[in-house]
């Protein structure tokens, strides 16, 4: 069986495609993981905050609160060894919340933190099936539809399948407005500098220097219209 590459492996591949990008896509891979992480905390402790007798009798409240439990085991466990055996002390925990709460907000979020646990364990191909099971949950909500949509299109190109990685990203352009713009601008735009289509590379890159001058990206995109 063909062993899966580690992101320290990505790394350090010589394909100017790779190394140009790669390094930005673990960065904002973990960030947007954390965004996640935070939304979801965010959303446990609010409803449990929002009193202890309500907390008994709805189920939102109890699946958000078996939510939170999980993500902070996770985290103290994470400490003290590694992001894979910490998932495997977890993942039935979390399962266990989507399996029964599939219809709340707190099941959906937690087949979201299910996703990015396996990814960190680098168990990539889980966590995209996860995450493509996660983004129609999410159809009515963008702004976590975007952060989802770019982390799938990541972990394609950790996977180094930039074809299936192309319809994600341009998910994200197809809506006004999102956080994640410029990230799926600058990665589609050396998608296709890598396949020879200048041209359309040209034109995302341009777009990228004209619209996003306070981007990280923007340095890099206004070289390439430069030259």
């Amino acid at each position: 069986m063909k062993q899966k590459a580690s992101r320290k492996q990505i790394l350090k591949e010589p394909d100017e495609f790779l190394t140009l990008s790669t390094r930005m896509i673990a960065w904002g891979v973990d960030h947007k993981i954390t965004i996640i992480y935070v939304c979801c905390a965010v959303l446990a402790v609010g409803l449990i905050g929002s009193g202890i007798g309500y907390y008994f009798q709805s189920s939102e409240k109890r699946a958000a609160a078996r939510l939170y439990q999980s993500m902070a085991k996770y985290e103290k466990l994470e400490q003290g060894s590694d992001p894979k055996s910490a998932f495997q002390q977890v993942k039935n925990d979390i399962h266990d919340v989507v399996d029964m709460y599939s219809g709340r907000a707190a099941g959906k979020h937690a087949m979201v933190i299910l996703g990015n646990m396996s990814y960190d364990a680098m168990d990539y191909e889980n966590a995209i099936t996860l995450y493509m099971k996660a983004i129609s949950n999410f159809e009515d909500q963008p702004f976590y539809k975007s952060i989802i949509a770019s982390v799938l299109g990541h972990a394609w190109l950790s996977r180094n399948d930039p074809d299936k990685a192309v319809p994600f990203f341009e998910m994200i352009l197809a809506t006004p407005d999102m956080p994640e713009t410029d990230d799926a601008l600058f990665q589609l735009a050396l998608i296709h500098q890598k396949k020879g289509n200048t041209e359309k590379s040209q034109e995302l890159f341009k777009r990228l220097s004209t619209e996003f001058k306070d981007s990280p990206f923007f340095e890099i995109a206004l070289q390439r219209v430069t030259g």
